[in-house]
């Protein structure tokens, strides 16, 4: 078994408080490059938190592993079971995990009903909850609490209804200074119905990552080299220093199965 020196996420934003934005990337392109490498596999890790992230190595060069695979499963595609089992925790849990999940598309047009069965169902309860629950880590990592907050003596009903009823506050990220990319992306993996839900393709494309505006004018590309390659180099600057090896401990197990 490796040893990880430097304790969990949480101890690290314990001692010294929320990432900046550029540690955060570094964090989220590790765990984007974890999370590829065990979907791959068709493995869903299920329990996605701060405790469950440790720590190689604090900023400026910072390297975390995703570990404790307790409650990973394998996705069989002709199950009918998949992850129906509600596990994980609370604060970084999916909304598709419920089992209220679907009363909350009562009286929506039929559509819209069916599409939520249907993302209830195990075709689709699969690898979004580990999306989600990421974007809950990230949230943490920039701000230092989770994005749904649970108030004394909540249950996991009353969790529930916060996330489906209550618009996500960007505040805390607003107030840490992160950029509307930042906020975007963050935005896009926490979609309720998860077939809506960022993909880790949408994610490692998305412009908080690449530093690509696809909103610039396309006369950029024509401009000269050096000058592209000067912003570029910047930019690029996040993935280079991000060890995109695949940051994972207590995996091999899993093979097995």
């Amino acid at each position: 078994m490796e040893y990880v020196p430097q304790g969990s996420l949480t101890s690290l934003i314990d001692d010294l408080g929320q990432l900046d934005e550029f540690n955060a990337k570094v964090l989220t392109l590790q765990m984007l490059d974890a999370l590829k490498y065990l979907h791959g596999k068709g493995i869903a890790h299920r329990d996605i938190k701060p405790d469950n992230v440790l720590v190689q190595s604090r900023p400026p060069n910072l390297v975390v592993k995703l570990t404790d695979f307790g409650l990973s499963k394998r996705i069989q595609p002709e199950e009918e079971t998949f992850l129906r089992t509600f596990c994980g925790t609370i604060l970084y849990c999916a909304p598709e995990v419920y089992p209220e999940y679907n009363t909350y598309f009562e009286g929506y047009p039929a559509e819209i009903r069916h599409k939520a069965r249907i993302d209830k169902k195990a075709a689709r309860y699969d690898h979004g909850v580990d999306i989600w629950s990421l974007a809950g880590l990230i949230f943490y990592s920039l701000t230092a609490a989770p994005p749904y907050e649970a108030l004394p003596g909540m249950d996991h009903l009353a969790m529930l209804r916060k996330i489906m009823m209550d618009p996500l506050d960007i505040r805390p990220l607003q107030k840490m200074g992160v950029a509307e990319w930042g906020i975007s992306f963050i935005k896009g993996m926490l979609v309720n119905m998860p077939s809506l839900r960022a993909s880790i393709p949408d994610l490692l494309q998305h412009p908080w990552l690449t530093g690509i505006d696809p909103t610039v004018s396309e006369s950029i590309e024509t401009e000269d080299d050096t000058e592209i390659d000067g912003d570029g180099g910047r930019q690029r600057m996040v993935g280079e220093s991000c060890h995109l090896d695949t940051q994972m401990t207590d995996v091999g197990d899993l093979e097995g199965e």
